[in-house]
């Protein structure tokens, strides 16, 4: 598959000491990629450096072989960003009108779109501060996708949500790999890795393995992903 995102020789620190260091990733077009590794692997670094949140001191981030904006981008962080005291609908107008969307029938019509698609039209009317934690995370998707971006950062979306709504969350990911967008998921949870197209699998700011799930459990010779990310941070990974 010809790559989409395209990441090449990036280098990053926070300190003298470097952080990522000639970093390579191609991601192609329409897929789900999850970035998997433990807490303080570099996972969310990675989703900063493509929003433009950091600069990297070297190397170059395009999307279709191309400088980019950050419209073309939807980021969904791990922690709500969301008005508590707003209706569900009062919240997607507020972020439609910080990403340009000022039509009043252009919002309610994207507005009608993603609560369809998230399964809370029924909560339009809603306060917030009423809605359950995983209702929370839909409307966080929602807004992510309010700018009908091209590409979704996800930073570990379905943390603290029961199996059932994880499951719900993963069709709306299908469904929207369907529709052209590309989806970069962190995570350290393998049930998510597993249902990903392909997995990156990231320790201390490095690339150790990049593939599909099944490939990775195929080549380690192991019984599941979790074993598969064992097998490869203490033995490396050769196809």
């Amino acid at each position: 598959m010809k790559e989409y995102i395209s990441i090449k020789n990036l280098k990053f620190s926070y300190t003298k000491e470097n952080f990522i260091s000639e970093l390579n990733i191609d991601i192609p077009k329409s897929c789900s990629v999850g970035l998997i590794g433990p807490s303080g692997s570099g996972k969310t670094t990675i989703i900063k450096l493509i929003l433009g949140l950091l600069s990297p001191q070297k190397g170059s981030i395009k999307i279709n072989n191309q400088n980019y904006s950050h419209n073309d981008l939807g980021y969904m962080p791990q922690q709500y960003a969301l008005y508590e005291e707003l209706s569900v609908n009062e919240n997607l107008e507020i972020f439609s009108n910080l990403n340009n969307i000022s039509k009043k029938s252009e919002v309610r019509k994207r507005s009608h779109e993603l609560l369809n698609l998230i399964e809370l039209s029924d909560k339009a009317k809603e306060l917030v501060q009423n809605l359950s934690g995983g209702m929370k995370q839909r409307l966080s998707m929602a807004i992510a996708m309010i700018n009908n971006p091209q590409i979704l950062l996800l930073d570990e979306p379905t943390v603290g949500i029961d199996p059932v709504l994880r499951e719900s969350f993963w069709n709306h990911f299908k469904k929207l790999n369907k529709n052209e967008i590309t989806i970069l998921i962190t995570s350290h949870v393998m049930d998510d890795a597993m249902k990903c197209d392909k997995v990156i699998f990231f320790i201390e700011g490095k690339i150790v393995a990049y593939d599909t799930p099944v490939n990775l459990v195929k080549y380690t010779k192991t019984n599941n992903l979790g074993e598969a990310f064992v097998h490869i941070v203490n033995k490396g990974y050769k196809k």
